[in-house]
């Protein structure tokens, strides 16, 4: 069954309303197409009907609302005596009402039988009813605690990206300085969608590759004119992702690549959406012998990305990241 549905049937009291309503109208159509085809003491009308299911309905609840919470406390032994008690007398009443107010021959042991039936099948649609509750229960934590590490996750990466970006602007202020001020400009735009935008589970594609090409803008600003960067968005900017789950291999591209390299620095990317899937490739160069990584440096960049991959894409993304000598290159597919 659907888990929504599910969720419908166990969570809300008018299903609850209907489950048994349902479940006494078809015990009732069940029981008056029975009386034409029954003999001797079949039941002579509806009002031996009714007083059947008002006295079924009596051992049905008690089993329901007393009898089965001792199977979660685990008290078996005295569940098991309990529902055997029942069936006795359960079956004894009606037995007795039955042959001494309308003349029913129908025997203890069938009415037993009749009794143990309708208590196994309501129980089993309540324990049924439970388990889904209790797994509706279990996922809702799941769904929350991932969300709380995606949050999480996406929280470190604002502080990692304003660090190297202001590390960027800083070395600009030293060299060239008349070009700080748009620098400053771009980045508070940056910062503006990171504060305002970034907050929810997921965010507009749109906006997402706004804010790539906008700080692809901000690195032009501060590069040599030699520097060769090239990122192409094709296809339709339709449907939403996970926020600023891309940045981290851009910021890695210039950090480990092209800011390390002197001569031919290159960073060559595309995004492209096809249906309901995203494609990223971002290949750029770097130097033979690169600077020695900050040991410091936490669940950010590259490990970041795998684990919100992880987390909000399970099943439904690729990533490929290659890195040899003298490039490093990513291929990523997502199911949005």
């Amino acid at each position: 069954m659907d888990l929504r549905i599910a969720s419908w049937l166990s969570t809300s009291h008018n299903s609850r309303a209907v489950w048994h309503a349902t479940f006494w109208l078809l015990l009732l159509a069940a029981v008056s197409w029975s009386i034409p085809n029954r003999q001797g003491g079949a039941f002579s009308g509806v009002e031996e009907t009714l007083v059947f299911l008002a006295l079924a309905a009596i051992a049905v609840y008690l089993h329901l609302y007393r009898l089965l919470p001792l199977l979660s406390q685990q008290r078996y032994l005295r569940y098991a005596a309990a529902v055997l008690l029942l069936l006795v007398l359960g079956a004894a009443v009606l037995s007795g009402v039955l042959t001494r107010f309308y003349d029913d021959d129908t025997s203890y042991v069938q009415h037993l039988v009749n009794i143990g039936a309708l208590l196994g099948i309501s129980g089993g649609l309540k324990l049924y009813r439970q388990d889904v509750q209790r797994q509706l229960t279990a996922k809702e934590a799941q769904a929350q605690q991932l969300q709380t590490e995606l949050s999480l996750l996406v929280a470190q990466v604002h502080p990692h990206f304003l660090f190297n970006t202001l590390n960027n602007l800083y070395g600009l202020t030293l060299h060239e300085p008349a070009r700080a001020a748009e620098v400053v400009l771009k980045l508070a735009g940056l910062m503006r969608y990171m504060l305002t935008q970034t907050r929810g589970e997921k965010t507009e594609l749109t906006g997402e590759i706004q804010f790539l090409q906008d700080y692809l803008a901000l690195e032009r600003l501060r590069l040599p004119d030699g520097a060769d960067i090239h990122f192409a968005v094709e296809g339709p900017s339709q449907g939403r992702l996970v926020p600023m789950l891309l940045i981290p291999f851009l910021e890695n591209g210039f950090k480990h690549g092209i800011n390390q390299l002197a001569h031919g620095p290159y960073l060559h990317g595309y995004l492209r959406t096809d249906a309901d899937t995203l494609y990223f490739y971002l290949e750029n160069n770097k130097p033979v012998h690169p600077l020695p990584a900050d040991v410091t440096r936490t669940a950010t960049g590259l490990d970041n990305v795998r684990r919100r991959l992880a987390l909000a894409y399970p099943g439904r993304h690729q990533l490929t990241i290659d890195d040899q000598p003298h490039t490093f290159t990513v291929h990523l597919a997502i199911q949005l």
